[in-house]
């Protein structure tokens, strides 16, 4: 398996930058992820890996050799895109094979890379079907086994799951989880679902504007995120942010360090008594209710600052109910004038700072 690495990547369009000073690494047999929001560059950050955009300036490395201005073939990548591109008139067997037989290899070694794609993705039953006779999730894995065939470096995946709906993507997403554990492979994997890098990944990039924000393991970003950005991109719902302006930090954390703004977790909310004096009066305005556990959605303050609460099922709260609620202050989260993490703890590995 390969080891990617990306010196001082940038990438433009015109007068447009859509990737701006990219250093990663991605460790051999490592899943990483890249999310972001719409436009953030992670789509074109994995083309350019594959070879299907050129970069502006920078370098790729591809097992510690330049492989910047390399063809797609001479990279040892296999990619898979979001729309499968299988060929209609083609059976799943020579869809499989059909790179491997341009490439004039040998009968004995198609048949023996198909039996081992074919096992481990469960296509037994499929390989005489052509992909009008399959399903979304069935298209999917064949893409997947595609690529298995290859035998390459890494493998690229843009958007795998997106097409499908939320069964099956969960479904899939733990294939690709096994997948990634029983080939010890490297991949990298772009996604716009937060969820989906934070069950899967090793590491997870998360990208704004180009560039990075910061790297690390999904939990080490949930706990401690290096700026509000990702605070409120990682997490669903995302984390509630208040202006320090507008509804005063709880008494006691305040630092030395002018606080922009503090943060705190859905789940590190609880209801309380309106006597404590770390109370907020909630007032509550439509709660989700999920089976084990409900979200509350209501807002808080004079300036009506949007906020939601995680309680478990049970619970006697109700719509339009005004619900005293109190944050956990250990798990308070605190950001500067920059919007940077002023509280102190371990910290994930992070990128230089936009």
């Amino acid at each position: 398996m390969s080891t990617i690495e990306f010196k001082s990547l940038g990438k433009r369009f015109g007068a447009q930058a859509v990737l701006r000073d990219i250093n990663l690494r991605i460790e051999e047999g490592e899943l990483v992820v890249l999310v972001g929001p719409s436009g953030c560059g992670k789509t074109t950050l994995l083309r350019i890996l594959a070879g299907l955009e050129p970069a502006s300036q920078g370098q790729v490395l591809i097992n510690g050799q330049d492989m910047t201005d390399a063809l797609p073939r001479e990279r040892g990548l296999a990619m898979v895109f979001q729309s499968y591109a299988l060929y209609p008139h083609m059976t799943v067997r020579q869809n499989l094979s059909f790179g491997m037989r341009m490439r004039g290899t040998p009968k004995a070694v198609i048949e023996e890379r198909l039996q081992r794609a074919v096992a481990i993705l469960q296509l037994q039953e499929l390989m005489d079907r052509r992909p009008g006779e399959l399903s979304g999730g069935q298209c999917q894995r064949v893409a997947i086994g595609r690529a298995i065939v290859q035998q390459p470096g890494a493998f690229l995946f843009d958007e795998p799951l997106s097409n499908l709906d939320a069964e099956l993507r969960l479904h899939l997403r733990l294939e690709l989880i096994r997948l990634h554990r029983e080939l010890r492979a490297t991949m990298v994997c772009v996604t716009h679902d937060q969820v989906e890098a934070m069950t899967m990944a090793d590491r997870i990039v998360v990208l704004r504007d180009g560039q990075i924000e910061q790297v690390g393991t999904p939990q080490a970003l949930y706990d401690t995120p290096r700026n509000r950005f990702v605070a409120q991109f990682l997490g669903s719902p995302p984390m509630n942010i208040f202006s320090a302006a507008e509804l005063p930090v709880p008494a006691g954390l305040a630092g030395p360090t002018p606080v922009s703004h503090w943060g705190i977790r859905p789940e590190h909310l609880e209801m309380c008594e309106a006597h404590d004096p770390q109370a907020l009066t909630m007032h509550v305005l439509h709660i989700e209710r999920l089976g084990s556990s409900d979200w509350l959605h209501g807002t808080v303050g004079s300036s009506a600052h949007r906020i939601c609460l995680q309680a478990t099922a049970g619970h006697r709260a109700r719509a339009g109910q005004h619900l005293p609620v109190r944050p956990a202050l250990q798990q308070v989260h605190l950001f500067g004038p920059h919007g940077l993490r002023l509280d102190s703890g371990p910290r994930a590995e992070t990128s230089t700072p936009a």
